[in-house]
């Protein structure tokens, strides 16, 4: 079963996957976008299989993760994320996981699922 604190660092460590250094960004693209969700879910896994996650849990919880965020996370909020990611900012990495983990909880149980 996939545990909190490995949610946080996944996350964490799929953002700073994007890292770039940039004082200030313009506005998100799609492109972009699609970057740093794309890296988020490689940070997942990764960090799902370095802490010795069964693959198919890791692979259900981390695409549960991306979709529920592609839902619940707004435009602007995925700008301020780009942001700290690119300013290696990691109190607004954190203020993201605060605001945008909770609704992740739904995806603990697909790893059981995907189990089985």
């Amino acid at each position: 079963m996939i545990r909190t604190p490995w949610l946080l660092g996944m996350v964490l460590l799929g953002l700073s996957v994007m890292a770039q250094a940039a004082p200030s960004l313009p506005p998100i693209t799609d492109v972009r976008l699609s970057q740093l969700q794309s890296g988020m879910e490689t940070g997942c896994t990764s960090s799902g299989k370095k802490h010795g996650q069964p693959d198919v849990e890791v692979r259900a919880f981390c695409g549960c993760m991306i979709r529920v965020l592609r839902e619940k996370v707004s435009r602007t909020d995925w700008q301020k994320a780009y942001e700290a990611d690119a300013a290696h900012d990691q109190e607004g990495t954190r203020q993201f996981m605060v605001t945008y983990g909770p609704t992740l909880q739904v995806c603990k149980g697909e790893e059981l699922k995907a189990g089985k």
